[in-house]
């Protein structure tokens, strides 16, 4: 979900024992993200985002350790073959 929803967002959420464990906790997080759930309007939903996700670069919340990608290779021959994120085996068909 990333930064779309704070409210849903693991990687900004503040939960400490309530959440995943070993994850960091912060009132203040926590606090904003309960702001913007209950803002009033469209303008103060993003001071709350805004704020959190400068609190949340500031604390360091997570930090990625790297990034995994599967390389697939296929025959000139195939066709049909369809994009995403993952080998998708329907649709091929030799010429």
């Amino acid at each position: 979900m990333g930064w779309s929803n704070p409210a849903l967002s693991d990687l900004v959420r503040g939960q400490g024992a309530k959440g995943w464990f070993g994850w960091y906790d912060s009132a203040r997080t926590e606090a904003l993200a309960e702001e913007w759930l209950y803002a009033p309007d469209e303008a103060a939903q993003k001071t709350a985002a805004a704020t959190r996700g400068r609190l949340a670069l500031a604390d360091t919340a997570s930090i990625p350790l790297g990034v995994f990608m599967i390389r697939t290779a296929y025959r000139k021959t195939l066709t049909g073959v369809q994009k995403g994120s993952a080998p998708y085996p329907w649709g091929l068909k030799r010429m």
